[in-house]
């Protein structure tokens, strides 16, 4: 039997947190109307305060190996913090809790799937984390939104499900080939 390939669209991750894997010291977070980064460097992008390690820009003296951010100021709107070059992953808010450096970040955008005749695909929309870098999903907080019919969405951490998303409509045909 021949394969068939249908292409499918889930919008997956629409809001999650990141916890780099790193904890603050002591006088790493700066009090009211201390600086917050490196001196001569940026600290701030649109509403977003930006606190070492992080940093904008190409002066690697900013910050540390991997809390390079992006400073997207080519909108019709107020400027992106973006954390990926591509411009998937905006950062939405920095803060410290519990002594851990937390970012709320929103991805925007698809994942695209191939399926085969018998439905079953594979897409992978966490690339955009980086393998062996400093960030990883936090285990709260994190939304998952699957649209389209007879479709499945699970998140996994190495082997194990963390979770899952069931789409089923087949009583309304008219959305079976839909795609976005």
């Amino acid at each position: 039997m021949a394969q068939i390939t249908i292409s499918a669209v889930a919008i997956a991750a629409a809001a999650l947190i990141l916890v780099p894997v790193f904890t603050f010291t002591r006088g790493s977070v700066a009090a009211a109307g201390d600086p917050i980064g490196m001196p001569n460097c940026v600290t701030s992008c649109g509403d977003v305060e930006v606190p070492y390690p992080f940093g904008i820009g190409a002066n690697t003296s900013c910050y540390l190996p991997g809390f390079n951010l992006t400073c997207d100021n080519n909108t019709s709107s107020s400027p992106r913090l973006l954390l990926d070059a591509d411009g998937t992953l905006q950062v939405l808010q920095m803060e410290e809790a519990f002594s851990l450096g937390l970012l709320k970040a929103q991805h925007s955008g698809g994942v695209k799937i191939d399926l085969d005749a018998h439905g079953n695909g594979n897409g992978t929309f966490s690339s955009w984390l980086g393998k062996g870098g400093p960030y990883t999903l936090t285990n709260r907080v994190n939304e998952l939104i699957l649209i389209g019919c007879n479709m499945q969405a699970t998140v996994k951490r190495g082997n194990i499900s963390v979770a899952s998303c069931t789409s089923l409509c087949d009583g309304y045909p008219m959305w079976r080939n839909f795609v976005f």
